[in-house]
């Protein structure tokens, strides 16, 4: 089982290359075990980027949303009391802006491997990564 951050999550949908070989490894591991988790925090983040004009899909972003909901290889994760309740025991030992906290709270809760290229998330110590 592991965790996709959400620009991991986009990159596995629409451009593989730009996974590191071991994200990719792992990723299609989980995929044939049908294993793959992500936030649905991911959904606003995306949804955010569209907005910015920063990511832009081949197919509408509700479309592009819906297809990666129906992939039965991938759960999403809603926001559970337990992971709001390690958002808050983050604190100030974790920074970062809210969906980077809810994506770590997240991992720790399902205790997965979060795959991520993001450095900051990469050294904090309470979660394990694969890039």
């Amino acid at each position: 089982m592991i965790l996709l951050d959400t620009h991991v999550l986009i990159w596995f949908i629409d451009n593989p290359k730009l996974l590191s070989t071991k994200a990719r490894r792992e990723i299609n591991r989980a995929f044939s075990l049908q294993k793959i988790y992500f936030s649905q925090i991911s959904y606003w983040e995306i949804s955010m980027l569209v907005a910015k004009g920063r990511l832009v899909f081949n197919i509408q972003l509700k479309e592009w949303l819906e297809l990666v909901e129906r992939l039965p290889q991938c759960t999403s994760v809603g926001i559970t009391p337990s992971i709001a309740a390690i958002n808050y025991e983050l604190s100030d030992t974790f920074p970062g802006d809210p969906a980077d906290r809810i994506i770590v709270a997240t991992a720790i809760d399902l205790n997965v491997p979060l795959v991520t290229k993001d450095k900051v998330i990469g050294n904090y110590k309470k979660i394990k990564t694969i890039w």
